[in-house]
Formats: structure tokens, sequence, C-alpha cells
């Protein structure tokens, strides 16, 4: 894959599909450090040596970070949980904070309707 996208640097690596970015930086670092993505930049010689080597099955192989395991959701839910932000089941309030009621938003409440 030919890129200047962070996005497909990221799903790239992902997918274990070599890539070549076509800048001289990256706001993914990770993507080169341990993904598939290889910096080229703009110099034509480097672009097609690169690009020949990954469509002779030698490109970056690269490994998948740690991490980018698809549990994401569950270890906020966690740590969430761990700082007392979890809301309490059915009353719609969050420990050591205001939560929307279940059946009317916090923004439509009045002042004397605070829990």
């Amino acid at each position: 894959m030919l890129t200047d996208s962070g996005g497909v640097q990221e799903e790239t690596t992902y997918l274990g599909v070599p890539c070549l970015t076509l800048r001289e930086n990256t706001e993914r670092p990770v993507t080169v450090t341990q993904g598939t993505n290889r910096i080229v930049g703009n110099d034509p010689q480097r672009i097609v040596s690169g690009a020949l080597a990954a469509l002779d099955g030698v490109g970056k192989a690269g490994r998948m970070p740690e991490l980018w395991d698809g549990r994401t959701a569950e270890r906020i839910v966690q740590v969430l949980g761990v700082v007392g932000l979890m809301t309490c089941s059915g009353c719609g309030k969050i420990a050591g904070g205001v939560a929307a009621e279940p059946d009317r938003p916090a923004a439509e409440r009045g002042a004397d309707d605070a829990p």
C-alpha cells in the first residue's frame, strides 16, 4: 500500500499488509517501529525500491502493536470502575458525581431537581 494517510498506516499494520508512507514523517510512529509501515518520503527511487520489495514478498513484516487487540472498551470500563465512575445499576447516578436520570437527560433537569 502506498499512502500518506496515518489512518491507512494503522489499518495496514493491523491487517499485516506492507505499507510505504510517501512523506518524511508520521504521526503514527508505532506503525514504523512495530508495524508494517516504512517511511519512503517522496524520493522516486526509494518509492519504487520499496514497492518492488513489497511485491516480491520482502516487504516489512512487522507485528501487531501491544493493546491493538480489539479490547479497548473492556479496559476503559475496568478503569472507570476502579476510579468510581461506573453508573449505579438502576439509579442513573455515577459514584462521586451526577449522571442523567434514566428517563430524563441532565440538561433537562432544573437546579432544584439535582439528585
